[in-house]
């Protein structure tokens, strides 16, 4: 049985991770980033493993993130090719976590290697990785089919930055801090663990949504034919 190694940081950035906007498709032949990677990213010191698809999809570049708290894809991806087995991987990421804040991310490739983040002034990822073969990448993605699901402890741990059992408004991100009243239900100032939860169940409901966009995108219904 294969697993996987997730922290709680790094599932919530994979919660929202991927979804790809604002670059169109720029193939040269056939680009050495198609294939199946394994990637490391760390997150603040945290560190967890997913895989990257990349293929070719209607003339288009098409890739799809495969984590364990979900699955993402899309066919807005650039390429630039730099060599017969190096080149660059660009895309834009939105991270919906909380808010809108979109990033974009650069991956250069040297034949079998991948490394890259987000190109941040002060990026919060650091992305390594390799080629893996079809049948390792099968077994990843099989095992995480079902994504894992986010836990109120989980949520603190990210948010709380210093420690002390509560979520403060100054800590909480844009989205949150919009609808911190809501979720602080005893109205202390701070939002507890068990308040925690209900952050929780949003996050899980947006891995929810993305895992069926994502299957969409790669199995768009057939137009119906039409009738006379």
């Amino acid at each position: 049985m294969t697993t996987h190694r997730v922290s709680s940081k790094l599932a919530a950035f994979t919660l929202a991770f991927l979804t790809f906007a604002g670059f169109s498709a720029a193939a040269d032949g056939d680009p050495v980033a198609l294939g199946d990677w394994k990637l490391v990213v760390d997150f603040g010191g945290d560190t967890g493993d997913s895989v990257l698809t990349v293929s070719i999809k209607d003339e288009a570049l098409h890739a799809v993130l495969h984590s364990p708290v979900g699955k993402w894809a899309s066919n807005k991806v650039e390429y630039t090719k730099t060599g017969d087995t190096t080149g660059t991987l660009m895309v834009k990421a939105v991270i919906a976590t909380f808010s809108a804040e979109e990033l974009t991310f650069k991956f250069d490739i040297d034949g079998d290697s991948i490394q890259g983040g987000d190109t941040s002034e002060k990026p919060i990822l650091a992305i390594t990785g390799s080629r893996m073969s079809a049948e390792e990448a099968a077994a990843f993605k099989e095992a995480a089919a079902t994504p894992a699901q986010i836990t109120g402890a989980m949520v603190m741990q990210m948010l709380d930055k210093d420690k002390d059992g509560e979520v403060t408004l100054e800590e909480a991100p844009e989205q949150l801090k919009a609808n911190f009243m809501m979720v602080d239900q005893d109205q202390s100032g701070g939002i507890n663990e068990e308040e925690a939860e209900v952050v929780a169940m949003f996050m899980n409901a947006q891995a929810t949504a993305a895992a069926a966009s994502a299957a969409d995108d790669q199995n768009p219904e057939e137009p119906e034919p039409a009738t006379e």
